[in-house]
């Protein structure tokens, strides 16, 4: 007897030194724990022009809350030692912006940040349910974007390339929840034999998209779950990142990627699911 209560009294300890540490770490290292996440793709629909082109997508910076001026800068730090070639902003920049409106100083801050960002074939955008809170935070995004050297992609498709005629497709859409989503209209005058991606804010939007015409849809909103456990799944649900969540899926010939993201929100905590930045490096096969 006095030993099954000498183990279960050591189990307890156990358990709750693992739930200690989780909790610290959650709290105190995993917020910034910036992690870069290599993918790498090989399609003989890649032009050889485009041999070798790297794209980093970021997402759900949510400055002004928990994400400060510190923490961009490390970001920032980090994406332009990987040399990318063009950046995808996948939406989020603010954490509620309305009932937390950003101060001119914050609004300076940001788009020196963001400005700083170096990506030679472009700079590129989408919104995020948060963007688009009202006509004025989106008019506030829209100036920041612009005065940092974004061009944010509203239903739109822009043509990547690299002094040639070959490209490749990126189709940038809105998001369902405080936007308007037009998939006739960004993919107008696509095909099938072009490779494309597509940016978009909300990763459940992927049911909706023409998949036979995608070969790759990243998106981020859900923060892969903010708090994440094995076997269990994403502890924080976000609306429309309820069936894509955390991770990458196979839709048809379509790659969705749902990164983690960068920031936090409603609590300054990550759990199994650190914080990052998504490389793509595209090769032709």
């Amino acid at each position: 007897m006095k030993k099954i209560i000498i183990t279960l009294l050591v189990i307890i300890i156990v358990i709750g030194g693992i739930g200690a540490y989780a909790y610290y770490d959650s709290t105190n290292n995993a917020p910034t724990r910036f992690q870069v996440r290599y993918e790498t793709v090989n399609s003989s629909e890649v032009p050889a022009e485009l041999d070798g082109l790297q794209i980093v997508f970021l997402s759900d910076i949510y400055y002004n809350q928990f994400m400060d001026n510190e923490r961009l800068t490390a970001i920032v730090q980090l994406v332009n030692d990987l040399n990318p070639d063009i950046i995808i902003s996948l939406g989020d920049l603010f954490d509620n912006p309305t009932t937390n409106p950003p101060t001119a100083e914050v609004q300076e801050q940001l788009t020196e940040l963001l400005k700083a960002l170096q990506a030679p074939l472009g700079k590129f955008a989408v919104y995020g349910e948060q963007d688009e809170e009202s006509a004025t935070i989106k008019q506030l995004y829209d100036d920041i974007m612009f005065n940092s050297n974004f061009e944010v992609l509203d239903n739109q498709t822009f043509r990547i390339s690299n002094k040639s005629t070959a490209y490749i497709n990126l189709v940038g859409l809105d998001n369902p929840l405080s936007g308007s989503v037009d998939i006739d209209t960004a993919f107008n005058n696509i095909n099938q034999d072009t490779y494309t991606i597509v940016a978009c804010h909300t990763p459940d939007i992927a049911d909706q998209v023409p998949s036979a015409y995608v070969d790759l849809m990243v998106s981020g909103h859900s923060l892969g779950g903010q708090l994440y456990l094995p076997l269990i799944g994403a502890l924080k649900h976000f609306d429309y990142a309820e069936k894509y969540n955390h991770g990458q899926y196979t839709i048809s010939k379509m790659i969705l990627d749902v990164t983690n993201g960068l920031g936090t929100t409603q609590y300054d905590a990550r759990l199994f699911c650190d914080p990052e930045i998504v490389v793509y490096l595209f090769k032709k096969s």
